[in-house]
């Protein structure tokens, strides 16, 4: 399952004439891993699980390794094969804050543990106007703001969601 692997995405085209056989090998292991635990903040004591968790290369502005990642149950996460690389981290749960890390220097095996903060809410309310006021449920509500990672939330079968994870000190939100 590729949204369990540690692993980066890899892939190939290889070219097959009638009746040869071909055989190509991927490496995997090759790079740096960088691994930790998501807990919520203050404390540090209780974990977070699936929080994405992402890398953006600083010097292209590309995803590290091509791909996301998310903290299991205990909020651990592991991310190999990473090259040398200068990044962003970048921590996401819908219930938190988001966590941004610049000029994270990997050079060798590291641990970053993260702490996400609750952060101030939005009750939300999804009704189709158009059918009485009737609730819509599984409506993706998306806040953002800019400079910021966007929030997001599904709504239920009354058609409503919280988005948390939002600074209470800013006024500016774009509720989409």
């Amino acid at each position: 399952n590729p949204l369990d692997s540690r692993y980066a995405v890899q892939s190939a085209t290889v070219a097959i004439g009638t009746g040869a056989t071909v055989t190509h090998n991927f490496v995997i292991g090759a790079g740096h891993v960088l691994s930790g635990t998501i807990t919520e903040s203050p404390g540090g004591t209780t974990p977070i699980p699936n929080a994405m968790i992402y890398l953006l290369d600083q010097q292209t502005g590309t995803l590290v390794n091509g791909r996301m990642y998310f903290s299991g149950a205990g909020g651990s996460y592991t991310i190999a094969d990473i090259p040398n690389s200068v990044d962003t981290l970048n921590v996401t749960h819908p219930s938190y804050r988001p966590h941004r890390e610049a000029d994270l220097s990997i050079t060798a095996d590291l641990t970053k543990n993260v702490q996400l903060v609750k952060g101030a809410y939005f009750n939300v309310t999804v009704l189709d106007g158009s059918n009485g006021n009737a609730p819509l449920a599984g409506v993706l509500v998306i806040v953002a703001r800019t400079g910021d990672i966007p929030v997001y939330a599904l709504t239920d079968g009354a058609g409503n969601c919280k988005i948390y994870g939002l600074d209470a000190a800013n006024s500016d939100y774009i509720i989409l």
